[in-house]
């Protein structure tokens, strides 16, 4: 929903029927063809569980036996062949070890900083369905553009859930198209939060409804699978030190970056969480103390500009109406 990643098909794809019916009259399009390379080369790549397997460094993840996963190049290569664009926080995909893999787990990192468990405890299944909501009459501005079809978050199929123990914030959500005409089932979306000291694991995984209960054993089972390596945990997080994340409410659930975070958490009346930056990194200090002096003018400046504007206008006028009176 947030991001193209999270809501493609699963890998039951025209390259896996194709495979399966080899003596089919109908020739593999070129899209299928390039589905079907890219298909091979990221199970070329993958890592059979058990393996544990790293996420971005500081993170892991104890893949179990009849798993896979897919590294981060060719994960992507995959998901840009089915239709997705690029995602820089993709970590890799995780899917069954054996064919037909017709479910895949998105597996990101977001370094954007500490989220405090005082934060995730307050969080209420309410709180979140709403947040997700706002992400997803965002995502509506873009998709009537593109003439796609209209999505809305209404309820939670499995509410969400936040363990103390494991940092780990997990729930499903279900979307449904909206509008006097739909053409597809509602979709359950599976979301695993795994905090660390200054970033969060998320798995995710879109699927249709009625598929959910058969992989929901399976996917829990992975999404507890995951942790932070010691001296990256939450409880490793250092006032001062290291980052927080501001605004977490609205960047992890309603998807909106941290310029239109701001200005949402203004005019809804939410409250701003400082960020507090390394004291390692002082180019990271000055340019933030910069860009808060900045979007602290920014009104001022707006007026000053508005002024400017206006006094050019009566200038102009003054000089035609000047230039009229002498050729008069």
């Amino acid at each position: 929903m947030r991001i193209a990643g999270r809501v493609l098909a699963p890998f039951l794809l025209a390259a896996s029927a194709w495979f399966a019916a080899p003596n089919a009259v109908a020739e593999p399009s070129f899209e299928d063809r390039e589905v079907a390379r890219a298909y091979d080369r990221a199970m070329a790549a993958a890592v059979p569980g058990p393996a544990t397997v790293a996420i971005a460094g500081p993170a892991e993840i104890q893949l179990p036996k009849g798993f896979a996963f897919i590294p981060a190049k060719p994960a992507q290569h995959l998901l840009t062949a089915i239709g997705g664009s690029e995602n820089r926080k993709l970590q890799g995909l995780i899917v069954p070890a054996t064919a037909p893999q017709d479910w895949h787990l998105v597996v990101e990192y977001d370094g954007a900083g500490h989220v405090a468990p005082e934060t995730a405890r307050q969080w209420t299944s309410d709180h979140i369905l709403g947040l997700l909501q706002v992400g997803a009459e965002r995502a509506n501005e873009r998709r009537f553009e593109i003439r796609a079809p209209l999505l809305a978050v209404d309820r939670f199929i499995v509410p969400a859930g936040y363990d103390a123990g494991r940092q780990l914030l997990k729930f499903v959500s279900r979307t449904a198209e909206v509008g006097p005409i739909t053409t597809g089932e509602p979709h359950a979306g599976v979301e695993g939060d795994v905090f660390g000291r200054e970033g969060f694991v998320r798995l995710t995984m879109t699927l249709p409804e009625r598929s959910f209960e058969a992989v929901r054993a399976p996917v829990f089972a992975l999404l507890d699978a995951v942790s932070f390596k010691a001296g990256a945990r939450s409880e490793d997080f250092v006032a001062g030190r290291h980052n927080v994340m501001s605004y977490p409410d609205l960047a992890l659930f309603a998807g909106l970056a941290a310029a239109d975070a701001r200005i949402y958490a203004n005019a809804n009346g939410i409250a701003t969480e400082a960020v507090v930056q390394p004291t390692s990194n002082p180019v990271a200090r000055k340019t933030a103390s910069q860009s808060a002096a900045t979007s602290g003018r920014r009104p001022n400046m707006i007026w000053i500009a508005v002024a400017l504007l206006a006094a050019g206008a009566l200038a102009s006028l003054g000089f035609a109406f000047i230039g009229g009176g002498r050729r008069a």
